[in-house]
């Protein structure tokens, strides 16, 4: 849920940042097709999230499939900054992207099929755009973005097992207290019927004329347990 403003708000800091340096026509169709594929992956996570059935393929595959798109935009992104560019503007549009794989990777860590959707058209589309420049310093860029992609992928994996592990404990703590508090249900309601029987038993040894109830040192055995009707 958190990818919806983080890719406005991060397209929106791009597009201001080479506005005047980049192609407006450009730059505002890939900030359109962000904000588009954003707002589709949110609606059908929320659709998923809103059912009580697991989500059908269909449901996953779009939702991958627009991941990856996603993140052949962003992939895309640093095409639009002209190699004439001020390296203010160079190097803030490549932080931005670096910002965004590395904070997409860590909110989907959970779903490690959607780290990989859309870390790997991200990185494959900014290796092509180096490579494609040639020279020394595209293929170095290139290789960069091989390392970063392990590097980000187990940093993800160690965050979602982490998550993982938090949830489970989550789970099993509500479940233990589920426990208690029905177990504290029930002896409240033994003492109860307890209480009333001693009650019975004091008004019936006053009917009778004794000093003290009859029951009054008795063992009473039961074969049941509450809420189960007793057999006495």
């Amino acid at each position: 849920m958190v990818a919806v403003p983080m890719n406005l708000m991060t397209g929106g800091m791009f597009f201001a940042f080479t506005f005047g340096v980049s192609n407006l026509l450009y730059t505002s169709v890939w900030y359109a097709l962000v904000i588009a594929l954003a707002v589709s992956r949110f609606f059908i996570a929320r659709s998923v999230l809103a059912s009580k059935n697991r989500p059908s393929k269909t449901a996953r595959y779009v939702y991958l499939g627009l991941t990856g798109l996603l993140g052949a935009c962003w992939g895309a992104s640093m095409m639009l900054v002209p190699q004439g560019a001020p390296l203010i503007v160079s190097q803030m549009a490549g932080i931005l992207v670096a910002g965004m794989t590395a904070g997409a990777a860590l909110s989907a860590a959970a779903y490690p099929r959607g780290v990989n959707a859309f870390l790997l058209p991200t990185l494959i589309v900014l290796g092509a755009t180096y490579v494609s420049q040639g020279g020394v310093r595209g293929f170095t860029l290139a290789g960069f973005f091989v390392i970063y992609y392990f590097f980000i992928s187990r940093l993800a994996n160690q965050f979602g097992n982490a998550v993982s592990e938090a949830l489970s404990t989550t789970h099993a703590l509500k479940a233990a207290r589920t426990r208690v508090e029905s177990q504290a249900r029930a002896l409240k309601e033994l003492a109860r019927r307890h209480e009333l029987a001693a009650r019975k038993a004091e008004d019936m040894a006053e009917a009778l004329g004794l000093d003290a109830p009859l029951t009054r040192g008795s063992v009473v055995a039961s074969d049941a347990f509450f809420p189960f009707a007793d057999g006495l």
